[in-house]
């Protein structure tokens, strides 16, 4: 599958959306002693789409670089 810069660029903005969506609904749980594996589980997917998201924008970042600025 080829993907072109606009299509990264909307699937970080949906990893974004979900960062957010996640981040907030934290802060209602967080507090609630009943949902600590819901808030365990949050954290978690929380974390992988951090380190997606960076992944994801390292890549597009490497791609509209040019070769000689890239450092192996």
């Amino acid at each position: 599958m080829n993907l072109s810069f606009k299509d990264f660029r909307f699937i970080i903005e949906a990893i974004e959306h979900q960062i957010n969506a996640y981040q907030e609904r934290l802060q209602v749980i967080e507090d609630i002693e009943k949902n600590e594996d819901e808030a365990a589980d949050l954290g978690n997917d929380l974390k992988f789409l951090e380190l997606l998201h960076a992944d994801i924008a390292s890549l597009m970042g490497r791609a509209i670089m040019p070769a000689f600025l890239i450092k192996k």
